[in-house]
Order: C-alpha cells, then structure tokens, then sequence
C-alpha cells in the first residue's frame, strides 16, 4: 500500500502569473505525485505522472519538510488530508473540462 501526504502552500506575491494556492500529494520517498495550482483569477491548474494542464508541472526534486518550506516568509505551508486534497484534485480536473 503506497502511503502519501498531503500539503497545501499559500504563495504571498504579486505576480499574476504564478499560483497563490499550491497542493501536492507527496510520495514516502518526498517526490510530488500529483499536484493543483490555483490562480489569483480562480484558474485550477494540475499535473500528475501522465498529465499536466496549463505550465503546472511535478517538482522532479524531493519536497523539503513544511518547516523549511515555511522558513521563506513568502510561504504559508500547512499538512492537509487526503480528502482535501481529492476534492480540489477533481475540481481542478472537472475545470479543464469545461
């Protein structure tokens, strides 16, 4: 049985190009599995092993722990679950969709 966490990132900047929500679904060994950005404009962007829409992509680095991710004053990371995280997964695929 493959074993994931989650975590959600709050991006504080000013560019409109780039996420300000970004959720990933990270493997044991802290590699990106999936992962949904969303944009200032609502946009959901995802990316997954044989997917990706709009310039979201899977990091190819391991994912560093929230501490450190959260020692940038730019990032607000917290743990989330499973179930977020599918929620906003299917969000961002229904929305591609349409």
């Amino acid at each position: 049985m493959k074993t994931f966490t989650y975590m959600k990132v709050v991006w504080r900047h000013s560019c409109i190009e780039d996420p300000v929500v970004l959720w990933a679904e990270i493997s044991a060994a802290r590699y990106e599995v999936r992962k949904v950005d969303l944009y200032s404009d609502g946009r959901l962007d995802y990316a997954g092993d044989s997917v990706s829409t709009g310039i979201t992509m899977l990091g190819t680095d391991i994912v560093p722990p929230l501490s450190e991710i959260g020692n940038d004053p730019e990032f607000d990371p917290v743990s989330t679950d499973k179930i977020e995280f599918e929620a906003i997964w299917n969000a961002a695929v229904r929305s591609s969709r349409d």
